[in-house]
């Protein structure tokens, strides 16, 4: 089974070598390339608790 990314790579190829896609492949490689494109930060945060001292 093939992942997405291996077929964005042959549809690229195919693209390069001139061959006609279809709709179908157009989708897959647009699709692909606006999630590659997207940014993501990673956060990181923690809940401190002030103990009472008895």
């Amino acid at each position: 089974m093939a992942t997405i990314k291996e077929l964005y790579d042959y549809i690229k190829l195919q693209i390069k070598l001139g061959k006609p896609i279809t709709p179908f492949h157009q989708a897959i490689v647009d699709a692909y390339e606006i999630e590659n494109t997207r940014t993501f930060k990673e956060i990181s945060s923690s809940h401190i608790v002030k103990k009472k001292v008895k």
